[in-house]
């Protein structure tokens, strides 16, 4: 029988993309409790008890003590999902940076096996981070994305496998592809996203004089928040927000996709959908060289030539494979 594992990561907080490796972890592990940002949500989509990752900042006792009973109750405690640390973000310049190493330690204390898997790693950007990265060495076994990951971790002296992207390990239903490109796109500062909505603008008016719909495909309720207020939606354009329920039927129905971020290109790709990424995270250039896409790369403010060239390039390719396009 599979150890009764606990898993720790960003579920049931409205994002796709981290539900969907909550999914994969549950097709290879024994999940039987999970440590979330929204414990009543998970339970709402998995039937998995849990419980709230206490606030450090706050002093949760309460909270903290939960936690403990739930990691003493099961044989392991897998890490999983996400960048397993970053110095940038959320946790920047705060204690939500020693989240993990805090939660790390009490595994540890309590005589459990702790891993990771499926999991990505930032460069680091400041002098002090693999410094803070020394604490990955207490887990039993570290499982990375990719071999651009692995890299990262090796320079600091750490050691992983390989086991990809837990997303990966989920079966796809079969969907019957339609007239439709998709799009996944966010506001990432004023200047970028003032680049990003002139250029799509743009390369959707081309797209729908070749006879394609264009949807929408927003990972998270801000994503789509930021399409419906920046673009005009109509009779060949459309805006949707995934959930786990309906993943697979939005975005098995494209043929091809353009996004910023991660789980998109993934999903896409996964169902057998042609993508482009575009580079607003490392993590996305990893992915897509690491299947061997590395000319479907594009910069943060991809210039608007190369982007339709590409574009029309591969909606020509799907012509001369004989895929329906009008």
């Amino acid at each position: 029988m599979k150890e009764k594992t606990v898993v720790c990561g960003y579920y049931g907080a409205n994002s796709l993309g981290d539900d969907m490796i909550l999914c994969g972890l549950t097709k290879i592990f024994n999940v039987k409790g999970v440590i979330s940002h929204n414990p009543k949500k998970v339970k709402e989509l998995f039937g998995l008890e849990g419980v709230k990752m206490p606030s450090i900042r706050r002093l949760e006792i309460f909270g903290f003590l939960k936690m403990v009973k739930l990691i003493r109750n099961s044989d392991q405690l897998l890490i999983g999902g996400g960048t397993i640390f970053a110095d940038y973000g959320e946790g920047k310049g705060g204690l939500g940076i020693f989240k993990k190493p805090i939660l790390i330690l009490v595994g540890k204390l309590l005589g459990k096996r702790v891993i990771s898997y499926g999991v990505g790693v930032a460069p680091p950007r400041y002098f002090y981070t693999p410094y803070l990265l020394r604490f990955l060495k207490w887990l039993d076994f570290i499982g990375v994305r990719n071999e651009y990951n692995k890299e990262i971790l090796q320079k600091m002296g750490i050691k992983s496998n390989i086991v990809g992207d837990a997303v990966l390990k989920l079966k796809p239903k079969i969907v019957k592809k339609e007239n439709q490109i998709g799009i996944s796109i966010y506001d990432y500062n004023e200047d970028v996203s003032r680049h990003i909505i002139k250029v799509m603008k743009e390369l959707i008016n081309k797209i729908t004089e070749l006879g394609f719909n264009v949807v929408f495909l927003s990972l998270y309720p801000h994503d789509e928040r930021f399409v419906l207020k920046n673009f005009k939606l109509g009779n060949h354009i459309s805006s949707c927000l995934p959930n786990i329920d309906n993943v697979w039927e939005k975005f098995g129905k494209c043929k091809l996709v353009i996004s910023m971020r991660l789980h998109s290109l993934t999903l896409s790709h996964m169902c057998g959908a042609k993508i482009i990424g575009i580079n607003s995270d490392k993590k996305i250039e990893y992915f897509l060289k690491s299947i061997g896409f590395e000319q479907n790369i594009f910069d943060l403010k991809p210039n608007p030539e190369k982007l339709t060239k590409k574009v029309l390039n591969l909606i020509g390719k799907m012509k001369k494979s004989g895929q329906r396009t009008t």
